[in-house]
């Protein structure tokens, strides 16, 4: 399947709503996305964006949702007239809601990762309540520690680049016992990477 703009500003929206807020950083919004795409994948086999991942140094970005956030001319002018009915930049560094989420785009497991998600968050922040400005650094620093970042940092950090391709396939590696917040078994990790992979060569056929 494509990137699917409706469901990623959605996605946006639902996280700004069922925040703290009307408005949310953007670091701190992109952090989340990632969060609930690595969360749904990891147990039911696809992303909820269908977004293509890179790693950067502030951590694992979905390239697409990035544009949204920021409003690019990468984004198709259908993409990007969808996002302004829900959502625009407030201030320099913040996103805000101006419109109701539309929950009808999402499934039953859809939501359950983007709460698994805003779960994660609000641990995260309730170890900085004396810095609430730092909360998105904090996030960025807690993606740092996922391997489907990790295999990147020495090339991010000793070499010129900008970002590297993130294969979801990394997604499916757990993590640190510490940090791993959505536990699957080995059994249906398999099970979900083999859903994964079917989808991914009827998309090559479909092309």
């Amino acid at each position: 399947m494509k990137f699917n703009f409706r469901k990623a500003t959605q996605a946006i929206n639902y996280l700004i709503r069922n925040g703290d807020g009307h408005h949310i950083d953007k670091l701190e919004l992109i952090k989340l996305v990632y969060l609930a795409d690595r969360y749904h994948l990891r147990k039911y086999g696809r992303t909820i964006t269908n977004d293509r991942y890179v790693a950067m140094h502030c951590g694992p970005v979905a390239s697409s949702v990035k544009d949204i956030v920021d409003m690019t001319d990468f984004l198709s002018p259908t993409a990007k007239n969808y996002a302004k009915i829900y959502i625009k930049l407030y201030e320099r560094h913040q996103i805000q809601s101006i419109k109701d989420v539309d929950m009808d785009v999402f499934s039953k497991t859809d939501i359950e990762a983007l709460s698994a998600a805003l779960d994660v968050s609000r641990k995260i922040a309730f170890k900085i309540t004396k810095f609430p400005k730092k909360h998105g650094f904090k996030l960025a620093d807690f993606t740092h520690r996922f391997p489907e970042w990790k295999k990147h940092e020495i090339s991010l950090n000793t070499g010129n680049y900008e970002y590297r391709d993130i294969d979801l396939h990394d997604f499916f590696s757990t993590a640190d016992k510490d940090i791993e917040y959505c536990n699957v078994s080995n059994e249906q990790l398999e099970l979900n990477k083999a859903i994964f992979d079917e989808d991914e060569e009827i998309k090559r056929l479909l092309k």
